[in-house]
C-alpha cells in the first residue's frame, strides 16, 4: 500500500493510493463540537504536529437508524459520535492541471446520513473523470439544529439552530483554503447534494457566508421544500425537546452534560431543518431566488418520477381507499387540496388510487419545485433539468423510480453494500450508469451537461421546460403539461 502526503494549513495528512486514485479519508474541518461546544458554530481545527493518518473514515453524525430499504445510508451505531466534523477527498494519481472539485452534501432528511458512506465512493469520478470529489459529515438532529436563541438566555448570533449549516459553510470554507494541495481548483467547485442535501444547497445559495465558496450546483430531490420555520415556530419545537428531557430553562445547562442517546430519543419526531434566523438566513428561498440572489451560479436540477414511493407503506394497498387517502394526508400532515383531489383522486381506485397519491406527494414536494425554481434561476444563469423515470424491480417493483434511486447510477456504486436491496438487478442498469456518471461529471468539469452519450440537451427557461429523463432510452421532453403547471402554481401561492 503507497502512502501519500498532502499540507494542509492545519498539518500535514497521509493518506493512500488506491489504483488511479488518491484519497484521503476522516480529515477534520473543525475542532471536536463536545462539551460547551456541543450546539455552537463550528470552530477550525487546531494545528498538530508532524504527519495525521488519514487513511480510515470519520465517525459519522449522531443519528437515528435508516429504514431497511435504504440501509446502504445507515450508520451503525459504534460508528456514530459527536467528533464527527470530518470530510473525505479522491483526487486523481496523475494529471496535469488543477481539476474541478464536487464537494457532496449527503441526505437523511437532517437526522441521518455520512459523507462516508459507500454509496457516496468518489474514486470513479476521480478516476473516469478526472475530478476531484469531497464528502463531508455536519451535524444531525437536534445536534445540528437545536434553536438555543434569546428566549433561552443565548446568543441569538451564536446559537442559531442553523448550526449544521455552518459545518457545511466551514467545510467548503477548507476546501476553498486547502483543496490545491490536493490538485484541486478552488475556482471550479460545485457543490452536489440529495434530498437533504439538496435543501441544503437550496439554503447555502442565500446565505451570506457560503458566497463565493463554490460556483454551481446540483440539487437533486430537494430543492426549495424547507417550510418558512422561523424563531417563533423552532422556539415551540425546543420547548417541547427541553420537556422531554425533563429540563425547564432554568436547568438548561445540563443540555451539555446529557447522553447523546438520550437526546437522539427525546428528538424522534420533532422537525429538524434549517431556519430563517435572521442572522445566516435572513429572505424565503423563493423570495431570495426571484430577488437574483444565486445569479451567476449554472444549475443542473432534477428529481426521480415517482419519488413519493418511498415515503408510502405498500400494506396501504391493502387498505380500502378512504383508509388509503387518510394514511397519506397523516404522511403529508395536511387534507388533501379539493382541487388536487379533482385532478389526481376522484376517477381512481386500489393501486391507480396509491399510485395517484405517490403523484401528488412527488409533484408537491419535489416536481414542482424543481421546475419553478428552473424557471426563476434561468433569467440568472444557466439551468438544466432532468428527470429519473428508471424503475427498480426490487421489493415487488414497488419503489419503482422513487426518493434516492438515483443515487448510486449518479456515483456509479452500484455494488456498494446494500445498494442492491434497494435497486435489484437488471441487464439494463450498466448503460444508464455510463450516461448518467459521465453526465455528472461533464457538468462539473466543463459547466455544461454534455456528453459523447447525452448531446442534445437544451438549457430550460421559463417559457421551455426542457427536462431529460434519465431511463434505459434518455430523451428530452416537455411534457409537463401547462394545466398541471399552473394548478400547482395555484396551490404554492
Amino acid at each position: 500500500m503507497t502512502t501519500i502526503i498532502a499540507e494542509t494549513q492545519y498539518g500535514r495528512v497521509q493518506g493512500v493510493q488506491e489504483g488511479a486514485v488518491n484519497v484521503w479519508r476522516g480529515i477534520p474541518f473543525a475542532r471536536p463540537p463536545l462539551e460547551e461546544r456541543r450546539f455552537g458554530p463550528p470552530e477550525p481545527p487546531l494545528a498538530w504536529k508532524g504527519v495525521r493518518n488519514t487513511t480510515r473514515f470519520g465517525q459519522g453524525c449522531v443519528q437515528v437508524e435508516a429504514r431497511d430499504i435504504l440501509d446502504f445510508a445507515a450508520v451503525p451505531p459504534d460508528q456514530q459520535s459527536e467528533d464527527c466534523l470530518s470530510l473525505n477527498v479522491w483526487s486523481p494519481k496523475s494529471h496535469i492541471s488543477p481539476c474541478s472539485v464536487m464537494v457532496w452534501i449527503h441526505g437523511g432528511s437532517f437526522v441521518m446520513g455520512s459523507g462516508g458512506l459507500p454509496v457516496y465512493d468518489g474514486a470513479s469520478f476521480a478516476k473516469q473523470g478526472g475530478l476531484v470529489v469531497v464528502t463531508i459529515n455536519y451535524r444531525l438532529g437536534p445536534f445540528g439544529f437545536l434553536y438555543l436563541g434569546e428566549k433561552f438566555g443565548n446568543d441569538r448570533e451564536k446559537y442559531t439552530g442553523n448550526t449544521g449549516l455552518l459545518d457545511q459553510v466551514a467545510a467548503l470554507q477548507w476546501v476553498h483554503d486547502n483543496i490545491a494541495a490536493f490538485g484541486g481548483d478552488p475556482n471550479r467547485v460545485t457543490v452536489a447534494g440529495e434530498s437533504a442535501g439538496a435543501m441544503s444547497i437550496s439554503a447555502l445559495l442565500t446565505m451570506p457566508t457560503a458566497r463565493g465558496l463554490f460556483h454551481q450546483v446540483i440539487v437533486q430531490s430537494g430543492v426549495g421544500i424547507l417550510p418558512p420555520l422561523d424563531r417563533v415556530a423552532r422556539t415551540a419545537v425546543t420547548e417541547v425537546f427541553i420537556k422531554r428531557l425533563g429540563l425547564t430553562r432554568e436547568s438548561m445547562s445540563r443540555l451539555y452534560t446529557i447522553p447523546p442517546k438520550s437526546l437522539l430519543e427525546a428528538s424522534r419526531g420533532l422537525p429538524w431543518l434549517p431556519m430563517i434566523d435572521d442572522v445566516h438566513l435572513t429572505t424565503p428561498f423563493w423570495q431570495a431566488i426571484a430577488a437574483g440572489e444565486a445569479a451567476g451560479i449554472p444549475v443542473l436540477v432534477g428529481f426521480n418520477r415517482d419519488e413519493y414511493r418511498y415515503f408510502m407503506d405498500p400494506s396501504w394497498q391493502q387498505l380500502d381507499d378512504a383508509a388509503m387517502i387518510k394514511n397519506f394526508e397523516a404522511s403529508l400532515v395536511g387534507p388533501i387540496d379539493p382541487r388536487i383531489r379533482d385532478r389526481y383522486i376522484n376517477s381512481h381506485k386500489g393501486e391507480l388510487l396509491y399510485q395517484a397519491l405517490a403523484d401528488i406527494g412527488t409533484t408537491a414536494l419535489f416536481g414542482y419545485p424543481s421546475q419553478q425554481f428552473a424557471a426563476l434561476q434561468s433569467i440568472h444563469a444557466p439551468v438544466w433539468t432532468y428527470r429519473f423515470d428508471w424503475e427498480s424491480r426490487a421489493h415487488n417493483g414497488v419503489l419503482r423510480a422513487c426518493h434516492a434511486m438515483e443515487l448510486p447510477f449518479v456515483f456509479n456504486t452500484l455494488d456498494a453494500p446494500g445498494v442492491r436491496n434497494f435497486t435489484g438487478t437488471s441487464n439494463d442498469q450498466s448503460q444508464l450508469v455510463s450516461q448518467m456518471h459521465s453526465t455528472w461529471i461533464a457538468f462539473v468539469r466543463d459547466g455544461v451537461p454534455r456528453t459523447p452519450e447525452v448531446t442534445n440537451w437544451p438549457q430550460c427557461n421559463k417559457d421551455h421546460r426542457y427536462t431529460m429523463i434519465f431511463n434505459v432510452q434518455c430523451r428530452v421532453t416537455e411534457e409537463l403539461d401547462d394545466e398541471v403547471l399552473r394548478l400547482w402554481e395555484e396551490m404554492f401561492n
